[in-house]
């Protein structure tokens, strides 16, 4: 998709950046971060929070709407955001990260006791000595 043309492009400058023996980390959203479309509210204290989120399979992307309340006042200001995340293929980027030279492309499933939920892919490659 259109945010991940320039994938290649990046990891290579990643790359090239990196002494030998260097190693870049990441972690991208993948398919499957909704498996069905969730919404929730909650409320604390003096704010609320509305959320609903959908993943869109054919189009491998992610969209989250957020409206939030916060008392201020007597009243409450309203604000809302619309989040949308086009999801990454796991074998594209450890296709882009093999091109540009890295070794040793492998997917982690977590960060040491922080495992990711489904749909969060960590991956790493190391520069050649």
């Amino acid at each position: 998709g259109a945010a991940w043309r320039h994938l290649d492009t990046i990891v290579s400058r990643w790359f090239a950046a990196l002494r030998p023996g260097g190693v870049v980390l990441l972690d991208v959203a993948t398919p499957g971060r909704i498996t069905t479309p969730i919404e929730r509210f909650v409320t604390e204290g003096d704010w609320a929070i509305w959320y609903r989120g959908e993943e869109d399979h054919h189009a491998r992307s992610l969209t989250r709407e957020m409206v939030t309340y916060r008392k201020v006042g007597g009243g409450y200001r309203r604000g809302g955001e619309t989040h949308r995340l086009e999801l990454a293929s796991p074998e594209r980027v450890e296709r882009s990260l093999a091109a540009a030279g890295f070794a040793e492309v492998t997917r982690l499933p977590a960060y040491g006791d922080f495992e990711l939920p489904a749909g969060w892919q960590i991956f790493v490659g190391t520069k050649p000595r």
